[in-house]
């Protein structure tokens, strides 16, 4: 099935086999983001526990590695930010990328993969 957009339509089971097959082609990967580990992680977890015909199986857990990069570790100031990690616009800010946190997953991940293009590489992406 599709959306009106063209976009094909997953039920969950099949976006997190989609998913596996996707990671399965490299060794284990590293999960990278902005709260990664906190928010995207078990927000997959608690699709194959909410879907049955996957007896409660995290099988794509196997291709990552349980170690997380998050962006607001790299970008962690102790003058400035006392005792917690930046948000993204933080994180943004400092890099001085100019622009504004979309809030949404697709656009959030570009904006960690531009930072950490910056850190690591010094490629300044607007």
């Amino acid at each position: 099935d599709r959306d009106p957009k063209g976009v094909s339509i997953k039920t969950p089971s099949e976006a997190l086999k989609s998913l596996a097959d996707f990671l399965s082609q490299w060794e284990k990967l590293t999960p990278t983001g902005k709260n990664v580990a906190g928010f995207d992680l078990p927000f997959l977890d608690q699709l194959c526990e909410d879907n049955p015909e996957l007896g409660g199986n995290c099988f794509y857990r196997e291709f990552l590695s349980h170690r997380c990069l998050d962006a607001g570790s790299v970008f962690f100031d102790p003058s400035k930010d006392e005792n917690k990690l930046p948000n993204l616009q933080k994180c943004l800010d400092r890099a001085d990328l100019g622009t504004e946190v979309k809030h949404t997953a697709v656009e959030d991940a570009k904006d960690v993969l531009r930072l950490l293009r910056y850190k690591y590489y010094g490629i300044k992406e607007q």
